[in-house]
């Protein structure tokens, strides 16, 4: 009859370094990119918040033009009018949105059991979360 040995050996094996921010970035980045939602919102909130501004101005434009030359002067230039509320507003809404779906994807995959186990430090994936966000919206700015 054979007997299960088992085969220990006594050398360890070595330990994988901990996950670094820059590795995290990375993955974050990599999760953000590969949503589906991601480039079509970007690209729908840019048209849009122009769109607004665009309205706006000729809105303005318009005004101005009805506008004695006493009164132009007087005017002068609102802020308001490059910026309008809607298009800021707006891209607020969906900016906050975008950094929910940088959470919230991963529950819906059931991403998140992988990402605990190989990185137990919640406050730095979520730190990678928000700087990829940041990035993201200030590239797009």
């Amino acid at each position: 009859m054979t007997s299960l040995t088992s085969t220990s050996s006594s050398a360890a094996s070595p330990a994988e370094p901990p996950a670094q921010f820059s590795d995290l970035r990375a993955s974050e980045w990599i999760k953000m990119r590969s949503l589906r939602s991601t480039p079509w919102t970007l690209a729908l909130t840019t048209l849009f918040v122009i769109g607004s501004a665009a309205v706006s101005a000729l809105a303005e434009n318009d005004d101005l033009r009805r506008m004695s030359a006493a009164a132009r002067t007087h005017e002068g230039f609102h802020v308001f009018v490059a910026f309008p509320p809607a298009g800021y507003m707006t891209l607020m809404l969906v900016a906050g949105s975008i950094g929910a779906l940088a959470v919230v994807s991963e529950y819906s995959s059931g991403l998140i059991a992988t990402t605990t186990v190989a990185v137990p430090a919640r406050g730095a994936v979520t730190a990678a979360k928000a700087v990829v966000t940041a990035a993201l919206w200030t590239a797009r700015g």
